[in-house]
């Protein structure tokens, strides 16, 4: 499987978990799509505007969906518009400046100068990417409650163990899975 055919695939799971845990705990999750992809031309209009060539994995990722809004328990997985100052751009700044202050980021080995955060939005968790021009460009790192929750080689690493953490929730909620055994 090439990385589109995997994107593409990934994105399909995580709409249809989406859609049935909808159906399932309605009070609890967010009836939201990823945004439609963008273009290599408007990535690279980006990256000139802003001097700065987004990280491998992340910039993979936006030309398949601009970023998906309340995608883990309301926590929304930037696109373009949140890079922008959109969105939850503000509170992740807030509390990439937070886990400065209180020195989360130097205790798990994080310079927030080589990161850019790329979801927020549910309680104090916060995912960033190594900036390109660092010595792990596209790196990710997911901070929840001022601990290191996880750390992964890609974005699409990070996106998939998400989906698999929804998919492993589905199996616990869905009745249908339990007539099925």
């Amino acid at each position: 499987m090439n990385a589109s055919e995997s994107w593409l695939a990934l994105l399909g799971a995580a709409i249809g978990t989406n859609a049935r845990l909808l159906e399932l705990e309605p009070n609890i999750h967010s009836s939201t799509l990823p945004r439609v992809e963008n273009t290599e031309e408007g990535l690279r209009a980006f990256e000139a505007e802003f001097d700065e060539r987004l990280p491998p994995g992340y910039r993979d990722f936006l030309l398949f969906a601009d970023g998906w809004e309340a995608f883990y328990f309301g926590m929304g997985i930037f696109g373009i518009p949140e890079l922008r100052g959109g969105g939850n751009w503000s509170p992740a700044q807030e509390l990439l400046r937070t886990y400065d202050d209180e020195e989360v980021l130097e205790t798990i080995g994080i310079d927030p100068r080589d990161v850019i955060p790329i979801a927020a939005g549910q309680r104090l968790n916060l995912i960033v990417v190594y900036r390109s021009g660092t010595a792990t460009p596209g790196r990710v790192v997911w901070i929840d409650s001022g601990e290191e929750l996880a750390r992964f080689d890609d974005f699409q690493e990070c996106f998939r163990r998400i989906v698999s953490m929804k998919q492993r929730h589905l199996d616990r909620v869905d009745p249908a899975d339990f007539a099925a055994q």
